[in-house]
């Protein structure tokens, strides 16, 4: 064979190897491969918003439809976003309610590009459109922090609607907005308390020196909005429910727990807190469900929970726990496992003697079986979820027993 025939007979081969390889062809030549989809241009994305064809709001709530156009205003270019700020501040104007809802959602998605003539609008007191452009200020978030000196002397200002709109704009900025803080826990104890929620939760972790007064309000008043602020704020949070804890008022205490176990494993430094408070009888339920909330990490608390388990009252919560603290709670398992098995010194007790039945001796006598039968459901559960080879062994033993 000639040099020249031998590097032919490669490149056919070559040629033929790679046919498999090679893009799929429609019949018209064109690759298979799906083209992407073109991003829809600002006056598309307009039209779509408020052509009327669909409508964008519906209940007071954004459509499905209205939320995927507008979730295409991130694909824009800058360029592109600049030309949609004009007509969406148009539309602040309109008395249209759906119209001006989706131009200030529509401002948020566009961000910071908005934000100069949106400053502009807020300025002019005498521009209608001032609580919408306040209201998109606070759509865009954090990136809005240079609208702050612009908004917090709206926060003593006469006009309600305005103070609200700012208050809730700040308080979704965040962090920057920091200064508004004093303003909006006025607001919170002398007037418009929902709205001072709003933005206590938006501003979330930097609102840290309202706690005193959250507390108040959640402790004195049950004013549950205010747990959640004091959710939002985080583990900034724990140090405070520390200090109650090693306090007196039972009451006090109880709700310092369910805050922590709301928190949950960003409570566990609080754990050896919660462990003493258990001294006070009445605070032990809510420690033992508050471990569980706080998962593994409230292992310290095991001794305590396995003491509990001789406490009728208290049982199937500690097996409860215990489950929830998985592998950690390992030590617990033959305790769990005499549970399992009936044996005397974890059932129900009888009464004591000439004790007298409301409904009768067999139905309360029923009841006590009822109650022993529980406390074993609950103990598989736990041992299930503890999950070592001893704690298995003992269900499929358990389980292979004929049940009456």
């Amino acid at each position: 064979m000639s040099r020249t025939s031998f590097w032919v007979s490669c490149i056919a081969f070559l040629l033929t190897a790679a046919q498999p390889f090679a893009l799929a062809q429609t019949p018209q030549g064109t690759s298979s491969v799906p083209a992407a989809a073109p991003v829809a241009t600002p006056d598309e994305l307009l039209a779509r918003l408020f052509s009327g064809k669909e409508p964008a709001l519906q209940d007071w709530k954004v459509t499905k439809a209205a939320e995927a156009t507008l979730a295409e205003i991130d694909k824009l270019s800058k360029l592109s976003k600049q030309k949609m700020v004009a007509p969406l501040l148009e539309e602040l104007g309109n008395e249209e309610i759906a119209h001006y809802h989706i131009a200030v959602v529509a401002l948020g998605k566009v961000g910071p590009i908005a934000l100069p003539p949106l400053i502009q609008i807020v300025k002019n007191e005498a521009d209608p459109r001032r609580e919408g452009a306040i209201e998109a200020i606070g759509g865009i978030g954090p990136k809005a922090a240079a609208a702050v000196p612009v908004l917090l002397p709206l926060l003593s200002g006469k006009d309600e609607k305005i103070r609200w709109s700012a208050m809730q704009a700040l308080g979704a900025i965040g962090a920057p907005a920091k200064a508004a803080l004093p303003a909006i826990i006025e607001e919170l104890q002398t007037g418009n308390a929902s709205v001072a929620y709003r933005a206590l939760w938006s501003m979330g972790p930097a609102t840290e020196a309202a706690i005193p007064t959250l507390w108040d309000n959640f402790s004195k008043k049950d004013d549950n909005d205010a747990m959640t602020a004091l959710l939002y704020i985080g583990p900034a949070v724990v140090p405070a429910m520390r200090i109650i804890l090693s306090g007196s008022d039972t009451a006090a205490k109880n709700k310092a727990m369910l805050v922590l176990g709301a928190l949950g494993p960003q409570a566990e430094i609080a754990v050896p807190n919660m462990i003493q408070a258990m001294a006070d009888k009445g605070c032990r339920v809510s420690a033992i469900k508050a471990f569980a909330q706080i998962g593994p990490g409230a292992s310290a608390a095991v001794p305590t929970l396995i003491a509990s388990l001789r406490d009728e009252g208290l049982r199937a919560d500690a097996m409860t726990t215990l489950g929830a603290l998985g592998p950690a709670a390992k030590d617990a398992v033959p305790y769990l496992i005499d549970i399992l098995q009936g044996k005397p010194e974890f059932s129900h007790a009888p009464p004591p003697p000439g004790y007298k039945y409301v409904h009768g001796e067999a139905a309360g006598e029923a009841g006590r079986t009822i109650a022993n039968v529980f406390d074993q459901v609950i103990a598989k559960g736990a041992l299930e979820q503890i999950g070592t080879s001893e704690a298995l062994a003992a269900v499929k033993e358990y389980e292979a027993k004929p049940k009456n």
